[in-house]
């Protein structure tokens, strides 16, 4: 995180971690405008084997504010 942005974009990352439960690196998926953002299923599964990551904790901002404007779409 960079203590100078300005969190005005939506953001879907991805924290790595290996067998211990220690953060391996933060990858940033996919940055979108002010009302949301679009994550690929297939580079969010790719990254970890990348990385050799054990686990992986997905995560995803709302600039708005509001929460249940949430929809995740698979395909």
């Amino acid at each position: 995180m960079d203590e100078g942005r300005l969190e005005l974009l939506e953001e879907f990352n991805v924290i790595l971690l290996n067998r211990r439960g220690r953060v391996l690196g933060l990858v940033n998926i996919s940055q979108g405008g002010f009302s949301g953002t679009v994550a690929d299923p297939k580079v969010i599964l790719a990254v970890a084997p990348k990385a050799c990551a054990s686990a992986m904790i997905v995560c995803h901002n709302h600039t708005s504010g509001s929460y249940n404007q949430v929809m995740l779409i698979w395909h």
